[in-house]
């Protein structure tokens, strides 16, 4: 699942059913070009939550690349 915006439109939904969930915190266009194109093999998905938004998503979760 892909959420474009805040972190928090994320507080009162089932995650669980996604195998991943990208936040791309800003809606326009050039997060969706950037998003697209993790999507499609070209790049690395890193970052981690800025925020806590609810039990299953915990401040500091996310995705940071050993390399």
């Amino acid at each position: 699942m892909c959420v474009f915006g805040s972190p928090y439109a994320l507080r009162d939904i089932d995650i669980t059913p996604f195998s991943a969930v990208v936040v791309g915190y800003e809606n326009n266009p050039d997060a969706h070009r950037a998003i697209s194109k993790l999507l499609q093999g070209n790049g690395i998905f890193r970052g981690a939550l800025p925020v806590e938004v609810n039990d299953k998503l915990k401040f500091g979760m996310g995705i940071r690349p050993t390399n």
